[in-house]
């Protein structure tokens, strides 16, 4: 993930600078963006509005992994879910992974019709036997070359 911690302070306020506008509109104060090597926050003033984390999968460059995204709940019902869950995207896709992964607790409704709403396909369902929650993964494809069949139709192999 070190290709965006290479961009300028500008270039960064540049990438950010229509999310930051969007929330700023739905809570009316102004917002910023704060981010070490995975996490990710947004602030109003002194305040957390949200945050998430993206890492790479260990063992594949090719997989981010969105984990522990939030809203706090005085800033829930506004549509803040919704656009974080396009920015967690755009980042993802900005740092040219390939698939973005996600986790959610069953009964975890919102997050569920957020990633619904915005393309995500809900790949499998089990129960951790460490908490006994029920897991939902859900993917969504970002930067996709060649599929498998037209890398064989191409003759690469």
């Amino acid at each position: 993930m070190a290709e965006f911690f290479f961009m300028s302070e500008t270039q960064k306020e540049e990438f950010y600078k229509d999310y930051l506008a969007e929330i700023k509109s739905l809570i009316g104060q102004e917002v910023k963006i704060n981010n070490d090597t995975t996490h990710y926050q947004i602030t109003a003033g002194s305040r957390i509005v949200a945050g998430w984390y993206l890492q790479e999968m260990p063992g594949c460059c090719g997989i981010c992994v969105s984990t522990g995204a939030y809203v706090m709940p005085d800033f829930r019902k506004k549509g803040i879910g919704s656009l974080l869950n396009k920015l967690r995207i755009a980042i993802a896709t900005e740092l040219k992974y390939g698939l973005l992964l996600c986790t959610d607790v069953a009964d975890n409704t919102p997050q569920q019709r957020i990633l619904e709403k915005n393309g995500w396909d809900k790949i499998d369902v089990f129960s951790n036997p460490k908490t006994d929650n029920i897991i939902n993964v859900h993917t969504i494809k970002l930067n996709q070359g060649p599929t498998e069949e037209e890398v064989l139709d191409k003759g690469y192999f």
